[in-house]
């Protein structure tokens, strides 16, 4: 068993904070929906086909089945999408 000394845990704990920079910041689907203009249901549908199908951005299902994207993967999905 480690001995720590009296007080080591009413020290405050350093957090660290990272700025959301645009490679780093994840979005959520909502947010997705906002700045692309599209219902929520057609994100949910495009996102069932995978990004293989390229109808939808890379992205990460977290555990709780909550879909997240980055947003450097929103701008490279984005770029890759023809022009009319």
């Amino acid at each position: 068993m480690v001995q720590r000394p009296p007080g080591a845990n009413t020290a405050p704990r350093r957090t660290i904070e990272r700025p959301a920079t645009a490679q780093g910041q994840w979005l959520s689907i909502e947010e997705f929906c906002t700045e692309v203009g599209v219902p929520l249901s057609t994100a949910y549908k495009w996102a069932q086909a995978g990004p293989e199908s390229s109808r939808f951005p890379r992205f990460r299902r977290l555990p709780n089945g909550r879909i997240r994207i980055r947003r450097d993967w929103l701008e490279a999905w984005l770029d890759e999408l023809p022009t009319r």
